[in-house]
């Protein structure tokens, strides 16, 4: 079990693809609980292979990249809370390969989509559900749904558009 609780990470200079303020890969059990990951060179935070996921109350804020990289599961849920991305250079919640419920969640200005679900080539879904979230004013869609069920969301001011619906 990892748990990660009020924790402020600010300023990380790593180099390659996957550099992050906060990098978790191939763990089970994990909760980060009021983490801010800012200001740094890569991700704000970058999560692979992870079962048991829960991230709460978290935020990621001008980082080079993606404020959250969330990818590949355990076959088990991932659950975001309360989270925000705030102006990062790439993606903001970018999800892939993750039976995800992500409520209550804030992306706003950010260089690419506020909310993007992918499915990696050959897969044959991505599952989860998308709740009472907000996308403001992101450079591309606010949502790019991937096969996620949408409830209550609100998208304001997103370049692309509010939603778009495409699965691959």
């Amino acid at each position: 079990r990892i748990t990660i609780e009020n924790v402020r990470v600010s300023s990380y200079s790593g180099t390659g693809g996957t550099a992050a303020g906060i990098g978790i890969i191939n763990s089970s059990f994990v909760l980060l609980n009021n983490v801010e990951s800012s200001y740094n060179t890569g991700r704000g935070f970058n999560i692979g292979f992870c079962g048991n996921l829960r991230v709460i109350n978290c935020s990621a804020t001008e980082n080079t990249s993606d404020g959250f990289n969330i990818g590949s599961d355990l076959g088990t849920p991932c659950q975001i809370y309360g989270c925000n991305a705030y102006n990062n250079n790439g993606d903001r919640f970018a999800i892939s390969q993750v039976y995800a419920t992500v409520t209550l969640c804030d992306s706003r200005e950010n260089a690419g989509d506020g909310f993007d679900f992918t499915i990696a080539v050959g897969a044959s879904n991505q599952s989860g559900v998308i709740v009472a979230c907000s996308a403001v004013n992101n450079a591309l869609y606010g949502f790019e749904l991937g096969g996620v069920k949408e409830y209550g969301c609100i998208p304001v001011n997103n370049t692309s558009g509010g939603f778009n619906l495409t699965t691959v």
